[in-house]
């Protein structure tokens, strides 16, 4: 279970996200994720992360980033499909272009409606510390 401890980083995205800085916001992103993937082959717990519903609350460059570093890890990552559907479906609640957005990033987008509708409706609060 992941606890709030374990994703500080990804609230310290999200506040230089807000405060303008959305380069260092992805740096943090890409340095965390990456590290968790590659260097230390977690990628049962990159996974839990790839499931919080709080993803979807970031700034829509902050979620892309998600989507892209988890790219070459996608087979390790039973959960980034779920994630992609669940960004795309927020993408275009905000009125963006998300087939655009997500071009050329091994997006899996064929699942079934239940399951689309499962996806989407989940609680999307980031967890307490």
């Amino acid at each position: 279970m992941i606890k709030p401890k374990d994703i500080q980083w990804l609230r310290d995205a999200e506040k230089l996200a807000a405060q303008g800085n959305v380069d260092s916001a992805l740096d943090v992103i890409y340095n965390n994720l990456y590290r968790l993937q590659h260097d230390a082959k977690r990628y049962e717990f990159v996974n839990q992360i790839l499931e919080l519903p709080c993803l979807l609350q970031l700034q829509s460059d902050l979620l892309l980033g998600v989507i892209t570093i988890t790219r070459n890890y996608g087979q390790h990552l039973p959960s980034r499909k779920a994630l992609c559907l669940r960004a795309r479906e927020v993408f275009l609640q905000r009125g963006e272009d998300a087939d655009a957005l997500m071009a050329n990033l091994n997006v899996p987008l064929d699942l079934p409606e239940h399951e689309i509708m499962a996806i989407v409706t989940h609680d999307s609060t980031l967890p307490k510390p």
